[in-house]
């Protein structure tokens, strides 16, 4: 039962096991990735702990310092034994989860070790895509325009990014925060790929990745403005995504809210299938 903080040194190995199914972690290796290079996060950052079986990294408990606590425990038991040892690495490290994210039974069981009870937990389906998907059945409309997005694109694509967060991630519409989701969007800019679709200059849905990993890209953010949907801008957006994606050797991967039946018609459609339970907790 033995776990350590990692060392710069563990990288290697831990982002090896991780990207055995990557699909399941991507939230955790996209942290471990940054400008394309694998990156050890630095001791103001975030912690890594780790559980080796017979020398083996098995388990990977992800704690940034503000809160984001994301554990990977595939094949872990819950047992009292282990809940003790997990309690003293992590209040050990910061003891702060603002942010529970992972496999449902990895985040379920995290919680129950910590004895923690979050303010709201919300579920979805992980779907992962392994194959470039379907062409659409009309794959252009005279008045759409859909491309890559660019840094100077950041003033366009901020009403997309708020209308997104109040509608899809806000439990509170008065914790919208507009410096954080603006400090956000840039890095997110210069981090992901992000695909708008715009009409007569404005742009009126936007899809891209939220995490980066090593072998597989996930898929976050994916809006359309109201007054444009049922169009299926979002599967021709989402098209010219995933040309990206595999056209740099990846897989996708996304979570989608269990109850969101057009998105998980759209997701099919485009090749996706469930793979595991997912969920967020919030603190």
């Amino acid at each position: 039962m033995n776990w350590t903080f990692a060392k710069k040194k563990d990288l290697h190995e831990i982002t090896a096991f991780l990207t055995e199914r990557e699909w399941e972690c991507a939230a955790l290796t996209g942290r471990l990735r940054r400008g394309g290079k694998p990156h050890f996060p630095g001791p103001g950052e975030a912690l890594i702990a780790l559980r080796r079986v017979n020398g083996r990294v098995r388990q990977v408990l992800y704690m940034s310092k503000t809160g984001f606590v994301c554990p990977y425990f595939p094949e872990l038991p819950l047992e009292e034994i282990e809940a003790g040892k997990v309690r003293d690495v992590f209040f050990a490290a910061w003891g702060l989860v603002n942010t529970l994210i992972g496999l449902r039974r990895h985040v379920q069981t995290f919680a129950a070790w910590m004895g923690i009870h979050p303010s709201v937990s919300v579920d979805y389906y992980l779907m992962k895509a392994d194959a470039r998907p379907p062409a659409p059945v009309s794959a252009e409309l005279s008045w759409l325009k859909i491309r890559q997005a660019r840094r100077e694109d950041f003033e366009a694509l901020l009403p997309l990014q708020e209308a997104y967060e109040r509608e899809e991630i806000l439990f509170n519409q008065n914790d919208f925060n507009m410096n954080k989701t603006r400090k956000e969007l840039k890095l997110s800019l210069k981090e992901n790929i992000i695909y708008l679709a715009s009409c007569e200059g404005t742009a009126v849905a936007k899809g891209g990745t939220n995490a980066r990993g090593f072998t597989c890209d996930q898929i976050g953010g994916v809006f359309t403005h109201p007054d444009f949907r049922g169009r299926k801008i979002a599967r021709l957006l989402m098209y010219r995504l995933l040309e990206h994606i595999f056209a740099g050797g990846k897989r996708a991967c996304l979570f989608v809210k269990t109850h969101n039946l057009p998105a998980l018609r759209l997701y099919d459609s485009l090749g996706f299938r469930i793979a595991e339970n997912y969920r967020i907790s919030y603190f």
